[in-house]
């Protein structure tokens, strides 16, 4: 009787609770997490790596505010700082030689990573040495190959004094580390008799402001000049100036061109940078220093290319390509076409593929008609057993023994 009663007192006051709405059948819904924010300082970018504005973090859920109170979520793209790239310039890893190719690197001037490497070619640079001067004139022989032999008038004084008749007989003249050549066209039109050549460093203190900005290294001036004075055209032809530049950490070397100089007015010149020279052509003598340009220089003043030979094999084709050293774009590709023949080497082995000769078909002598390997004879009563030679017995000793088959 107590249990119904019981029962009955606990079924009522559980109806009563949920017609007042004590109670829900409804799952509730759990707490968010309690944020415990810390602030995330502004970082930089790198040239690969993201940086990231400033900004707090959540340590339990990893969520990002804006502020420090967690009133405003933000995504983390809205605080992200694109990496920045690389900003590449132009260096020599290692210099080529007149007969070894060198490589040029594009490196980060930020982090120093080195982007990309391809080879370059560059016949001019020799390793000249002492020379032997004979009279007037300083012969050369370079170092790396004695077959390439350079003659030139050469001069520390700041001047040479030569005549056009000497200088019919040599490659170049050099003043105070400056070298001068002439083509065909700017040589026929020098005046017959005594010469001059001089090569002047302008002081620092004579440099406009604004030149001196635009450079990076020393200003030359550079006269040609006879009896009658300074000799400002060549004919129509062109000389060749060698200025004397050692690249510096950060020199990028497809900026690298010369200026010429006509008071604060500079001129860019196309130029190469070669074995501790920057090369460049003018039609006429003046003021001239080494400088980075500003801008696309491929674009502006053309590519400076070089020569890429690429020899055919028996199987393969070669190539020969004209490259820019500058931006390595190759401006042109001929094809060699493969020799459709084997270099064999003594051993009948092609040098190229491997290809191992298997001496088929031989002639009278043994030799081999493909490869040309004479056979090292196997003689049996006369007869070689591998070629089936036929030993002619004439050359026999004073046993009649001969001295081929025996």
């Amino acid at each position: 009787m107590k249990k119904s009663l019981l029962i009955a007192v606990s079924a009522t006051l559980f109806a009563a609770l949920c017609i007042f709405g004590a109670c829900s059948f409804d799952t509730p819904e759990p707490q968010g997490c309690q944020h415990t924010l810390s602030f995330c300082e502004q970082t930089a970018a790198a040239c690969e790596k993201e940086g990231s504005l400033a900004h707090w973090r959540c340590t339990k859920c990893g969520k990002l505010f804006e502020d420090g109170n967690g009133a405003k979520e933000i995504a983390a793209s809205a605080v992200a700082i694109p990496p920045t790239g690389h900003s590449p310039i132009t260096r020599i890893g290692r210099a080529a030689t007149c007969i070894r190719e060198g490589t040029v690197e594009t490196v980060c001037s930020v982090c120093g990573d080195v982007v990309s490497t391809r080879s370059y070619a560059d016949a001019s640079a020799h390793d000249w040495g002492q020379g032997v001067k004979t009279g007037n004139v300083t012969t050369y022989t370079c170092q790396n190959d004695d077959s390439h032999v350079r003659k030139a008038i050469v001069s520390d004084m700041g001047a040479s004094d030569f005549t056009k008749e000497e200088l019919s007989d040599v490659d170049e003249v050099t003043v105070s580390g400056v070298s001068v050549s002439f083509d065909t066209a700017a040589e026929a039109s020098l005046p017959a008799g005594a010469l001059s050549l001089s090569v002047e460093v302008v002081a620092e203190s004579e440099v406009p402001q604004a030149v001196k900005e635009k450079i990076a290294g020393d200003v030359y001036a550079i006269t040609l000049s006879n009896a009658a004075g300074a000799i400002t055209a060549l004919g129509g032809g062109k000389a060749t100036v060698r200025l004397p530049y050692s690249p510096k950490a950060g020199d990028d070397l497809s900026a690298l061109i010369v200026y010429y100089i006509d008071g604060e007015t500079l001129e860019p010149i196309p130029a190469d940078y070669t074995g501790g020279h920057v090369v460049f052509e003018t039609a006429h003598f003046a003021q001239y220093a080494v400088g980075m340009y500003e801008g696309d220089v491929c674009k502006t003043l053309g590519h400076a290319v070089f020569e890429k030979r690429t020899e055919p094999t028996c199987t393969e084709d070669g190539k020969i390509e004209t490259i820019c050293m500058r931006c390595g774009e190759v401006t042109r590709s001929d094809v060699l076409p493969a020799r459709g023949y084997h270099a064999y080497d003594e051993d009948g082995k092609c040098a190229d593929c491997g290809y191992q000769c298997p001496h088929e078909h031989r002639d009278a002598t043994g030799a081999c008609t493909q490869c040309h390997q004479l056979c090292v004879h196997d003689f049996q009563d006369g007869t070689c057993a591998d070629c089936g030679y036929q030993c002619p017995h004439d050359d026999v000793d004073d046993t009649h023994v001969c001295n081929l088959c025996h």
